[in-house]
């Protein structure tokens, strides 16, 4: 069962994976098509927005070639909890799309005026995540924003209650730390 429907049933994940689909992660390498979904929702300013990012994992690296909105446009929750029944349609569609294997891995979420926001924000919001379960150490929660008008991102997990660092990745070269 895949994690949006899980989280919609409150069903706790329980099935066996394999000792490397248990590895925390370490990086998240965001490919170009999630990259350009990003770069455009900054465009949006004037609040908190988030989303979510769909991939795989691949040992310590979880590979992200989609994100989305949280939501149908119009859609106006708070920016990190996503609408379940829009993230169960998109879960199946990227299955569909992209193959089994691929899941709702993470969330992003950008500050209000598009540009990359202080640390502290950054921590604040992983550990709401966090305490909810949103994030844990195979589920990060990337923040992302605008310097020097490219893309820049940073990536954490949420592992035993503690925020983690975690490298934040991109195949256009540059621009992520």
């Amino acid at each position: 069962m895949k994690r949006a429907m899980r989280r919609l049933l409150q069903i706790p994940d329980t099935t066996p994976k394999p000792d490397d689909q248990l590895l925390p992660v370490q990086s998240v390498q965001l490919d170009a098509e999630a990259r350009r979904t990003l770069t455009g929702r900054l465009g949006a300013v004037g609040s908190w927005q988030g989303g979510s990012l769909f991939g795989r994992h691949d040992g310590h690296t979880v590979q992200v070639p989609l994100a989305f909105s949280l939501g149908i446009p119009g859609w106006s929750g708070h920016p990190l909890w996503p609408s379940l029944p829009f993230l169960i349609g998109v879960t199946e569609a990227t299955e569909a799309t992209l193959g089994m294997d691929t899941d709702w891995v993470g969330q992003w979420i950008a500050a209000p005026d598009g540009r990359l926001p202080d640390l502290r924000d950054d921590l604040r919001w992983l550990t709401l995540g966090g305490r909810q379960g949103l994030f844990t150490e195979r589920c990060p929660l990337v923040v992302i924003g605008l310097q020097d008008g490219y893309l820049h991102g940073r990536a954490y997990i949420w592992d035993e209650g503690e925020a983690v660092p975690v490298n934040c990745l991109s195949d256009l070269g540059g621009g992520m730390s």
